[in-house]
This record gives structure tokens, sequence and C-alpha cells, in this order.
């Protein structure tokens, strides 16, 4: 049976024993329990050296280069020849023939193929619609004071595929409606034709 005095003298040992050990790994004031582990040499090991970023430029310069294939704009202008004025006009533009096996079209889309008014009909409504399945560009301009003609009508912006541009005779113009400002049936006469082409042609 141990006595109270022995289970004092123990404790005391132990605790020693934990204190000169701790002191033994730890080293030069180094944080009790810190286990420190010595340097291996692997024979035959090849040192490396992190790799150190670099910084970013702090400003960049792109160039775009066109190529020959990028695709060219050409202007379409669609006008009135015939001298009379309307109030409503309706036609349709068929570019199936300058669209060989599916390249190019109008720019854009729908109703939002990029045509523009001329000024010939300032003041008129006029709405676009391209209809590329059909591969048709629907016109129709409205004017309650009435459209003075000859005049152009419209231009859109037509894409090729920078080889050959289109000309006047790959489009076909079909009048669908016209009449003047007192809704009297009209059959003016229209062109169109090709202008201003630019870009990889």
């Amino acid at each position: 049976m141990i006595n109270f005095r022995s289970a004092v003298s123990i404790s005391l040992s132990i605790g020693l024993l934990f204190a000169f050990a701790a002191a033994g790994c730890g080293g030069g004031g180094d944080v009790v329990g810190a286990v420190s582990t010595p340097a291996t040499t692997v024979a035959g090991a090849t040192s490396t050296t992190s790799p150190t970023m670099e910084a970013w430029p702090s400003s960049t310069t792109t160039s775009i280069t066109i190529h020959a294939e990028d695709p060219a704009i050409c202007d379409v202008t669609i006008s009135v020849t015939s001298a009379e004025s309307f109030g409503s006009l309706q036609f349709d533009v068929d570019y199936s023939t300058a669209r060989p096996a599916g390249v190019g079209g109008f720019e854009g889309t729908a109703d939002r193929v990029s045509c523009s008014n001329a000024s010939g009909i300032s003041g008129s409504i006029a709405t676009y619609n391209d209809d590329e399945a059909a591969q048709t560009l629907r016109v129709g301009v409205i004017s309650l004071a009435g459209v003075a003609a000859p005049t152009d009508i419209a231009t859109c912006r037509y894409l090729v595929d920078g080889v050959l541009a289109p000309v006047p005779e790959n489009f076909t113009v079909t009048l669908i409606d016209a009449a003047d400002s007192t809704f009297i049936k009209l059959t003016p006469t229209l062109i169109l034709t090709v202008t201003d082409c630019h870009g990889a042609l």
C-alpha cells in the first residue's frame, strides 16, 4: 500500500522527467511541446526553387487583322423611279439568287434587319422584316401626307462572302401593294441598286 508521501514523491519525479524531456526537444526558448524534425538528405535528389510570379503588364495592345474570308458589306438601295406620289407602299426583295449555297444575306434578322429610311420618305412610317428562311426582305411605307416620287425608299446593308459582290440582277423586287393618299391603287416602278461595297472584297 502506497502512503501519501510516496505518492507525492512519484508525482514530482514524473513532473521533472516531463520537464527535462520538453527542454531537450524544444531547445533555445522554443515553445514547449514543439517537435523539431531533422533535415534528411536523399541521394540523387535535385533541389528546386519555387517559381517567381511576374507582375501582369500594366497595359496591353491588341491588333485585329482583317482576313479575306471576313464578310464584306454592300449598301443595297431600293427606289421608286416613276413620277407619282404614294401614301402607302409595300414590296418584297427576294435575295435567294444573291445568296448561293446559303452565303450572304441582309445584316440582322426579322424586324432588326439593318435598314434605314431614305431622306425622300422623311416623316413616313417604314417597317422592315427579313425572313431569312424565305430569303426575302419585306418593306412597308405609310405616309399620311404622301411621298413624292421619284425618290429613294431605303438603304439596307447586305453581307457577302468576301469574294463576289452582288449585282442588281441577283435581287428580285416585287410590288405587293401601293396606293396614293386617297387609297387609289398605284403601280410604281421599283428599282434596286448596289453601291458602296467595302470590307474584304
